[in-house]
């Protein structure tokens, strides 16, 4: 008695629970996921702000409440370097980040943080 392949095929997306289609696409071309995977052909860029984080930290130390674009035109107007309107959005991107983080290290209520330990800790 041979067994009936959509019986296999049956108990593969039960136990992967992972979509019929899914299961047969893998199986048709005998690879798995990781197999399948690309690796990414587009470009990274070197973070333009990298070198005034540090002082975008302590910013955001003092007033956490500043919106990353009230900081972006501060150090568009205030620096040397040359910051166009498409690096904006990360730093929004890292501001919110770090905003996250300091929500979550803020001690419990009662208590407060001893400023010579408090480090900076968004990167």
């Amino acid at each position: 008695m041979s067994q009936n392949p959509n019986n296999n095929l049956t108990k593969i997306v039960l136990k992967t629970d992972v979509d019929v289609k899914t299961v047969r696409k893998y199986i048709k071309v005998k690879k798995l996921p990781d197999e399948l995977k690309k690796e990414h052909e587009w470009r990274t860029r070197v973070d333009p702000l990298k070198n005034d984080w540090y002082e975008i930290q302590e910013i955001l130390n003092i007033n956490s409440g500043l919106e990353a674009k009230t900081i972006f035109d501060y150090f568009k107007t205030s620096r040397d370097r040359v910051y166009n309107k498409g690096q904006l959005r990360p730093l929004q991107r890292k501001v919110k980040y770090c905003r996250v983080f300091m929500k979550w290290l803020r001690p419990p209520r009662g208590q407060q943080f001893q400023p010579k330990k408090q480090a900076l800790f968004c990167e």
